[in-house]
C-alpha cells in the first residue's frame, strides 16, 4: 500500500486529522482500520438480514404456510463448507503416522 493511499484512507474513511495520524503507530493504525472494516461488514450483514426478514414477512400472508427467512435465501456468510475428511487425512498422513502407535496383532 502506498503512502498516498494510507493518507487517503486515514483522512477520508477513518476521519483522522493530521495530528492524530502523525501520532499513531503503524500497529495502532492497522488495528483501527481492521476494526473499522469489521464494523462496516457487520453493518452490511445486518442490513441484508433485516431486508430478508422483511421480505419473508411481506410474502407470508400470500403463502399457505409461512416461510422462515433463512429458507427464503441463504447468504454466503451463513453457508459453511463441509470439511473433506479424506483430503485432510491424506494431507496430514505423515503427522497421523507419527501420532498413531503401530497396531499389535
Amino acid at each position: 500500500m502506498t503512502w498516498r493511499k494510507v493518507e487517503q484512507i486515514s483522512f477520508g474513511e477513518m476521519g483522522m486529522n493530521e495530528i492524530d495520524f502523525g501520532r499513531c503507530s503503524p500497529r495502532y493504525w492497522r488495528a483501527r482500520l481492521v476494526g473499522m472494516r469489521n464494523s462496516q461488514y457487520q453493518e452490511f450483514q445486518n442490513q441484508w438480514e433485516m431486508t430478508r426478514w422483511m421480505a419473508a414477512t411481506i410474502i407470508s400472508p400470500h403463502l399457505k404456510k409461512p416461510i422462515a427467512p433463512n429458507k427464503l435465501m441463504a447468504f454466503p456468510w451463513e453457508m459453511m463448507q463441509p470439511d473433506d475428511i479424506v483430503a485432510k487425512i491424506t494431507q496430514y498422513a505423515d503427522i497421523f503416522a507419527k501420532l498413531t502407535p503401530p497396531a499389535e496383532a
